[in-house]
């Protein structure tokens, strides 16, 4: 039987079940009970926010909004508007004061902030803008987009009260797939245990035997991520979701009189890439006639970011960011 052979038992001590072909950047795993934590909520608007009744959520204070901010009562000028996920939150920086957000507050006249929110997408950019620009009246709106899972392929429902993603013993899971949408999270995560990320075992003789074996499960999930890789490399030809919800941003800076920086974060693998290139491959989001002049990044490359399977910016790559936001914001002063 394969489950008892050694490479069998190595990748079951790893955490490989038999059957499971989920793409490793996911870290999803089965549970023999679901638990649900309340790190994240939504309001009633859909907004993502950090649960502000938290001592602290993944190593940050937030503030009374559920952000990893400053009060939003501190409106002292000039100050600057930030969205953006986990690379704006700070995800893998060694201290939150080693965040390009809070270098800047430190080091600069400028008030930040900061309403980075993991895991988040271009449809809560915009919502967030849509609620707090009006509040805060910025004089500068940055959205930090990241070149991976901000590239949408398909638009997702808000729903009020219903967040985007929960945190659970399983892994953080998605309410919104490309397949499907889903209520709760309970309802989600037997969808992806009895299908997206698990063979079963009544999928034909040939899913049968694999699903018995975690190595034969690993080796055929091969055949997944190249059916993504493929999908992924039509789809860029096409960014037109998220195209729509970077000019809601847009149109509202223009209706607050508030200057706009889109701010470029590569995906590690693409960081030493050459500018020209690069703005071929994603022509149809950095050479958008109303967002181009909007759009700026600095120069990048692989020793700014954690290994993979992380692969967020490290200390490095924070101070870059931070160094060139800093530049940006002297420029708008003069």
């Amino acid at each position: 039987c394969y489950s008892f052979d050694p490479a069998n038992l190595l990748l079951r001590i790893a955490g490989n079940e038999p059957g499971d072909v989920s793409p490793r950047w996911a870290n999803f795993q089965k549970v023999d009970s679901l638990k649900v934590w309340r790190e994240f909520l939504a309001d009633s608007n859909g907004i993502m926010f950090a649960n502000p009744e938290m001592a602290e959520v993944w190593g940050r204070d937030v503030n009374a909004a559920g952000f990893p901010s400053i009060p939003l009562s501190d409106t002292s000028r000039p100050s600057v508007m930030m969205i953006g996920d986990s690379f704006l939150w700070g995800m893998t920086a060694s201290h939150p004061d080693s965040s390009f957000a809070a270098i800047v507050h430190r080091e600069t006249d400028w008030s930040v902030h900061n309403f980075g929110i993991p895991a988040t997408d271009p449809v809560q950019y915009a919502l967030v803008a849509k609620q707090y620009l009006p509040i805060l009246q910025p004089d500068a709106l940055m959205v930090f987009f990241f070149m991976g899972n901000d590239l949408m392929f398909h638009d997702r429902e808000v729903r009020p009260f219903r967040p985007q993603f929960v945190v659970t013993n399983a892994g953080a899971i998605m309410l919104d797939m490309a397949e499907s949408s889903f209520e709760n999270v309970h309802l989600a995560y037997d969808y992806l245990v009895a299908g997206k990320y698990h063979i079963q075992e009544s999928s034909g003789p040939l899913e049968w035997l694999i699903s018995q074996s975690a190595l034969l499960s690993r080796l055929y999930s091969i055949k997944f991520r190249v059916e993504e890789k493929i999908q992924w490399e039509r789809n860029i030809n096409d960014l037109s979701i998220s195209n729509k919800y970077l000019l809601s941003v847009k149109n509202l800076a223009e209706q607050h009189n508030c200057a706009l920086h889109i701010i470029i974060i590569p995906e590690r693998k693409e960081a030493n890439m050459g500018r020209e290139r690069y703005v071929r491959r994603y022509s149809s989001f950095l050479l958008h006639p109303e967002l181009q002049p909007h759009i700026f990044w600095p120069q990048t490359d692989k020793a700014m970011y954690v290994p993979y399977p992380d692969a967020h910016l490290n200390n490095k790559g924070h101070r870059t960011y931070a160094d060139f936001i800093k530049q940006m914001l002297d420029d708008l002063e003069e």
